[in-house]
Order: C-alpha cells, then sequence, then structure tokens
C-alpha cells in the first residue's frame, strides 16, 4: 500500500501524461476521420481505377461491328450484362487515321442508353465517303473495347 502512495505522490505530473495521452488519441483519430471522409469524396475522381475495373468487368461488349453499304451505316450491337449507372455512352470510328466521335446518353437526347440485353446502333456515314475501319465503345470516360468494321 506504501508503494502505491508514494506512486500517485505526485498526481500533477500523472494528470500531465494522461492528458497528453488523451491529446495524441484524440489526433490520431480525427486524422482517421479526415482520411476516410476525403477518400469517400475524391475516389470518384479516380478515374484510372474506375476505369480498370470497367476493363477488367466491362458493363458492356461490343457483339458485332459491321458496314452497312446498303444504307451507309454502322452497325454496331452492344449487349449488357447489367444495370449499373452509365453517364455517357460513345462511340469512336477510326478511318485512315481520322476518327469521328458518336454522342449517347444524357448530352444525345436523341440516343438513348441500352437497358440489360442487346441493342444495335445505326450511325449513319453517308456524309463520308471513307468506311470505318474501327469502332472504340467509350463510357464513362473510359475506352473500353475497339473492334474492326467488317461488312455486313
Amino acid at each position: 500500500m506504501q508503494k502505491i502512495k508514494t506512486i500517485f505522490k505526485n498526481k500533477k505530473a500523472v494528470s500531465e501524461v494522461v492528458v497528453t495521452l488523451l491529446m495524441i488519441l484524440l489526433t490520431i483519430s480525427a486524422v482517421i476521420i479526415l482520411v476516410f471522409s476525403l477518400k469517400k469524396s475524391v475516389e470518384p475522381l479516380l478515374s484510372p481505377k474506375q476505369c480498370l475495373d470497367m476493363q477488367i468487368n466491362p458493363q458492356i461488349t461490343i457483339q458485332k461491328s459491321c458496314y452497312n453499304a446498303t444504307t451507309q451505316d454502322l452497325e454496331i450491337t452492344l449487349y449488357r450484362e447489367n444495370n449499373n449507372k452509365i453517364d455517357s455512352l460513345y462511340f469512336i470510328t477510326q478511318s485512315q487515321g481520322e476518327a469521328s466521335l458518336w454522342c449517347c446518353g444524357s448530352q444525345c437526347p436523341q440516343c438513348i442508353i441500352l437497358e440489360e440485353g442487346t441493342k444495335t446502333y445505326y450511325l449513319s456515314s453517308a456524309d463520308t465517303q471513307e468506311i470505318p475501319e474501327k469502332v472504340s465503345l467509350k463510357v464513362n470516360n473510359c475506352i473500353l473495347e475497339a473492334k474492326d468494321v467488317g461488312i455486313c
């Protein structure tokens, strides 16, 4: 009992140690909370991670792409596995070094992004004389897939 009394004899020194330890724990917990809250708000901006996830597990794939000489349309058949959120869908056609961008989604009201299942898009190329050689699919600013264009 004598030893315990001598240990806590200097109560002022013990209270300063306790306060210092509490301040350190409080600071560490505040930093952890700040890091997690910032991570949640910044994570959507980290596009490379999202693009990599979308390329590994694509939400939409090109099943077929071909050029119809009769209608002068590029026919692109897409397959969508699930109904995850897609903000924008773009087709990038390439022919002899030139590229054209075709929009689908909220920015382009004349084109509706497909729900689950299969849908064929018809891109008119009557204004250009060149037949597209390749078509790429860009979803939410991530290029997912490129496919050569055949003849229908």
